[in-house]
This record gives C-alpha cells, structure tokens and sequence, in this order.
C-alpha cells in the first residue's frame, strides 16, 4: 500500500489553467504529478513510467484523442490502470459509459479541489483494499 499523498498522479486535460490549478493542489497534498497535454502525452507518460503510476486523472475533452480513446487505451496496455474522468458534460449517460468502459471514477467540473482530493483518495484507498474487487 502506498502512503497516503506519496502517489504519482498524470494530470491531463485541455485548459492549461485548471491542469495547473489541479497540479498545485495535488503536489500541496504530497502527490506526484505530472501534465499531459493530450491523450497521447498521456499514453506515453504511462507507456514509460506504468508502474510508477498510481492514478491518471483524464478529460474527456482533450485534444487529440480525446479523453474517452486514452481511457481505453490505457485499459488495452493495463487492464488494472486506474483512471479518474473529470468532465465538464455530466450527462448521466456519458459517466455510465466511462465506468462501465474501466474508469475508477468520474468527477464533473467545475469541482472544487477538495472533491478532486477527495475522490482520489477514494480510488486509491478501494483499490489497495480490493483491487480486484469490483463494486
């Protein structure tokens, strides 16, 4: 299990403002964080460094390939990759299919950092209980 706030987090998404909002309160929490400016940054980013990885934080909206392809993606590669989806679209519908395509989670924006906090703590803490479990 890792310490708690020690995690290396991807950030990616397409609003250089919020990813470096978002950056700033993660590291101000002890993660390690790292931008990607696209889907295939963000592939990349995991394609090297996988293991060292504990939790990518994706936007459905980011250019290239957009969120919802580097989502799976990132499952093709490692079907035990854990994905949070923010998105500014919080149809019911569109959280369905990024949970039932292998995100951990999703979080509608605008949130507040706290939220974000909150449900990346979530996702780490399920799966270094349960990894294998699904619920």
């Amino acid at each position: 299990m890792s310490r708690e706030g020690a995690e290396s987090l991807p950030i990616g998404g397409d609003e250089p403002d919020i990813r470096s909002l978002t950056t700033e309160a993660l590291e101000s929490c002890g993660y390690r964080t790292q931008i990607a400016s696209n889907g295939e940054d963000a592939l990349r980013l995991y394609a090297e460094q996988g293991p060292s990885i504990n939790l990518v934080i994706l936007d459905l909206s980011m250019p290239g390939m957009g969120g919802y392809r580097c989502l799976e993606e990132l499952l093709k590669m490692d079907p035990e990759a854990r994905v949070l989806v923010a998105s500014g679209y919080s149809a019911t519908g569109q959280i369905d299919n990024v949970l039932q395509a292998g995100a951990k989670g999703f979080i509608g924006k605008p949130y507040r950092i706290t939220e974000l906090e909150k449900k990346v703590r979530e996702i780490l803490e399920a799966d270094d209980r349960s990894i294998s479990h699904v619920g």
